[in-house]
């Protein structure tokens, strides 16, 4: 009765018990959103009495002071994000709907209602009939002709783009296509708006090339003749007659197949970007260039480097394939290939731009480093060498790494000594890449012929914590010594690394702590370093190769690891009565070991 009398008659009667509302408001939403399924009836009675609370709010908000408004929008939002009662979300989508499409209503204002309609988008988690849902309200806003290139639409232009990656295909298609009317027919046109103008961001989950690679297909003209070009096979009878197909025969149902698999999406965007670029004009490719450079370097897309295919996969892999070939900066291709599996895509773009580039000096001094460093990553040593040799500018390099390639790690190491010596002394000019170069090939072979302890010295004295602890691996009594260890590994970088986690595990391992928190605090750093481990090698090409054997030797380790705690809490539950009993576990285990 309160509610009818205050919706209909008088809602400004509302400020005077808007505090106390707003007290029952809060109360029931923080109750609501707090419930946990299974929902029972009472709980349908509680959204009930909230729906009937939100309405009396609604309608009298425009005569609350403004700190109450900013309180029920507030709870609006909280309630859209984490409501999941169906029958609250089909009310929200319902207010959503009344507030998109109302006209001249002070409340609430453009901004309250975009970023309300924005908060909608988490109803996904809440199943996919409420999510179409919200995309159908969000695609009939930007078919309204009253609301087009309104503030809403322009504020909502992420959720626009969610919907293009819609499971439903018919919905998505009516994203794709609203998406691709939008855009200007001419070929340069749609290729700076998909690298440069669209902001990909709310797809940045995603795999959103067949959004992008629709926008491409939507330059080409469908009513082309598309065997204008060909003749009849001679294997054809006399007088046949090629029926005449146009590219929109081809191409549209190409567009409504491009979601069914992501790796045919790859490859026919493999063939229509290089097609696409060698039909621009030179002055169109610099600015798709500027582009690809800006986009390629976005931070989001670091959110599916573990997909396979990736968008810095196509996009390196059909950049390859373009010619004229594209200049990139070397240090971005070498970072997006380390980062996204894009290894041989990387390694053949910088190939190539080492061959056009012998003009233009500033850029390509800095490719052989990039080269150098992806051959290393992924143990190419033939190729690796071969650079080396070709760009070395001093002949002791070359004479060092012949030594390296035939195994001599005796005199690769004096070598690179005297190589050092020489350059200090200014026999020979510095060069700081090969200068750099020396060192690492030198601790290299210090590894190979197991000088731990010229190691751990050299190491000591140059500040190098990894060098250190590894040496310290070898050498020292890490029980006896496991403070300052554990000092020196708090000094390696903090974003994790798996020699870290090798050293963190076996320091949990042995610290002197109660058995059952260094059990926990083991496990859990080596939970962390199995899952770093397994990041890198899906980060590496798919098929097997000498890269693979490091991250083998640290998976061992890890095992290792593991049957060394089952030894430890073995022996410190050992005593008389059980003394065979646990001497008969402790054999299995060593025994594994010794073979």
């Amino acid at each position: 009765m309160l509610q009818s009398v205050i919706i209909s008659v008088m809602p400004e009667r509302i400020e005077g018990f808007g505090s106390a509302l707003f007290k029952l408001l809060g109360k029931l939403s923080k109750e609501h959103c707090s419930a946990t399924p299974p929902l029972s009836a009472s709980f349908e009675q509680s959204v009930k009495l909230l729906i009937s609370a939100l309405d009396i709010c609604l309608v009298g908000a425009i005569h609350l002071p403004p700190d109450n408004r900013r309180f029920l929008t507030s709870a609006l939002t909280m309630l859209v994000e984490k409501s999941q009662s169906p029958t609250m979300c089909k009310y929200l989508l319902a207010l959503g709907r009344t507030w998109a499409f109302q006209k001249n209503e002070p409340y609430p204002p453009t901004k309250d209602k975009a970023t309300f309609l924005q908060r909608m988008a988490t109803l996904e988690t809440r199943g996919e009939m409420f999510f179409n849902s919200y995309l159908e309200l969000i695609y009939d806003i930007y078919i309204e002709p009253s609301l087009r290139r309104s503030d809403l639409t322009v504020k909502l232009e992420q959720s626009f783009l969610l919907g293009c990656r819609a499971r439903d295909i018919v919905l998505r298609e009516k994203f794709v296509d609203l998406l691709d009317a939008s855009v200007p027919r001419t070929l340069a046109s749609r290729l700076v708006y998909i690298i440069g103008m669209q902001s990909w961001e709310p797809l940045a989950d995603h795999y959103w090339i067949p959004a992008a690679l629709h926008l491409l297909l939507g330059a080409v003209d469908l009513d082309a003749d598309q065997l204008a070009s060909r003749k009849p096979s001679s294997s054809m009878p006399a007088g046949a007659v090629l029926p005449a197909r146009r590219v929109g025969d081809i191409v549209l149902p190409l567009k409504h197949m491009l979601i069914i698999d992501p790796n045919v999406v790859h490859d026919v965007w493999m063939s229509a970007f290089p097609a696409a670029w060698k039909s621009l004009s030179r002055r169109d490719q610099v600015d798709v260039t500027h582009h690809l450079i800006s986009v390629l370097s976005r931070e989001y897309h670091a959110r599916q480097a573990e997909k396979r295919p990736n968008v810095i996969q196509t996009l390196l892999t059909s950049i390859n394939l373009c010619i004229p070939a594209l200049v990139l900066p070397p240090h971005v291709i070498k970072f997006l290939a380390k980062t996204f599996g894009a290894w041989h895509a990387g390694m053949e773009l910088l190939q190539t731009m080492d061959l056009v580039l012998e003009e233009d000096p500033s850029i390509r001094d800095t490719i052989p480093d990039s080269l150098a460093e992806l051959y290393a990553e992924l143990a190419e040593e033939d190729q690796f060498y071969g650079l080396w040799r070709r760009c070395s500018l001093h002949n002791d390099t070359n004479i060092a790494v012949s030594f390296e390639q035939n195994g001599m790690w005796t005199q690769v190491a004096a070598m690179y000594e005297a190589a050092q010596q020489k350059t200090r002394s200014g026999t020979l000019p510095y060069a700081e890449s090969e200068y750099i170069f020396w060192e690492d090939h030198w601790i290299l072979a210090q590894e190979k012929l197991q000088q731990w302890v010229i190691l751990h010295d050299y190491a000591h004295n140059d500040n190098n914590p990894e060098l250190l602890l590894e040496s310290a691996w070898r050498t020292k009594n890490w029980s006896q010594d496991w403070e300052t260890i554990q000092e020196q590994v708090e000094t390696l970088p903090s974003y994790g690394t798996l020699c870290r986690r090798v050293f963190e595990s076996f320091l949990a391992l042995i610290r002197p702590t109660p058995l059952q928190e260094k059990n926990i605090e083991f496990m859990r750093v080596l939970e962390d370093g199995m899952q770093l481990a397994l990041r890198k090698w899906v980060a590496l090409p798919s098929h097997m190769s000498s890269a693979h054997i490091p991250l083998h030797h640290h998976f061992q380790q890890f095992v290792e690891l593991q049957e060394a705690v089952q030894i430890f809490g073995s022996l410190a539950s050992t005593n008389e009565t059980n003394l065979e009993k646990k001497s008969s576990e402790l054999k299995l285990v060593l025994q594994a070991w010794r073979e």
